[in-house]
């Protein structure tokens, strides 16, 4: 299809050589939409024939192979240094406290399960910019860089065993940075559907798409954060640029509280410095890359 555009646009061009140049103009404009859209197309069809390759079906052994990540045994890069370790504004803990209050007691179900997290991650989002410099307007700065989302598809051609497939899955929580248009995600959240399970290899397949996206595209970083919890037991995961990964547990009864919202505000942090570099106003990672949300 695209040779026969090519060969039709020499033809026209060739009788218009001597023509108006705003009207050779239009013409250039209009073969060039048409060989967009015939490409897109050719995408889509190409996609619709791949067989569809569910995240959820992959276990740890799996996303590893899959994806080509090794696990590394070192936990430096979680280690909070003296200025992360901060207090957390009281503000944040009062409010967290009410929320542990609000939802104690009762059946635990997933819903329940939903609202606290999502108490945990929203709350210290807001506070983040205000416990950094002590001004709510910069909280409200810092919110228009970066935002959670709730439930995003996401997808991603890939060759298993010598054969395409499209990677398909849908991630519970997501944090977004970039202007609009040209929004990408470098955090992830995949909660345990109940209480004991993990949710580590959903989101470390979420980020293998993202690290492979951004990397594809260009990008100068392409580390990415995942966090697999219950609500009560936190698993932090970290891909480093390398292909690598590592997971730090804290649990949530153990006393570790502040520990976790510290960690979150890390993440939080190196999401909104990604957010104010230029690259997060290049090209989107689905335009570059073939990943979709």
């Amino acid at each position: 299809m695209e040779s026969i555009l090519g060969h039709l646009e020499d033809k026209v061009n060739s009788i218009l050589r001597h023509e108006d140049r705003h009207v050779q103009r239009e013409v250039e404009n209009a073969f060039a939409h048409a060989k967009t859209e015939s490409e897109e197309h050719a995408r889509q069809e190409q996609k619709e024939k791949a067989p569809v390759l569910a995240v959820t079906s992959l276990g740890p052994g799996e996303v590893e192979k899959l994806f080509h990540l090794q696990i590394s045994q070192s936990t430096n890069h979680w280690d909070l240094t003296p200025n992360e370790r901060r207090l957390t504004p009281q503000h944040l803990r009062n409010a967290l406290a009410d929320y542990g209050f609000a939802l104690s007691g009762g059946s635990e179900n997933e819903a329940k399960m939903r609202r606290h997290i999502e108490a945990v991650m929203f709350t210290t989002l807001a506070a983040l910019g205000e416990s950094d410099s002590g001004n709510a307007r910069d909280s409200i700065a810092l919110s228009r860089l970066i935002h959670f989302e709730l439930g995003r598809d996401m997808k991603l051609p890939w060759i298993k065993a010598g054969r395409k497939c499209i990677v398909s899955g849908r991630t519970d929580y997501s944090l977004w940075h970039g202007d609009a248009g040209h929004i990408e995600a470098n955090m992830l959240v995949v909660e345990a559907k109940k209480r004991g399970e993990s949710g580590t290899s959903q989101a470390l397949s979420y980020m293998a798409m993202l690290h492979h996206a951004r990397r594809k595209a260009g990008r100068n970083d392409t580390s990415v954060y995942g966090i697999a919890t219950d609500s009560y037991h936190w698993a932090f995961l970290y891909l480093d640029i390398h292909s690598e990964y590592t997971v730090f547990r804290y649990d949530w009864d153990h006393g570790y509280a502040v520990e976790i919202i510290l960690t979150l505000v890390k993440v939080m942090r190196h999401a909104s410095r990604l957010a104010a570099s230029s690259e997060s106003r290049r090209g989107s990672l689905e335009e570059m890359a073939g990943v979709e949300y």
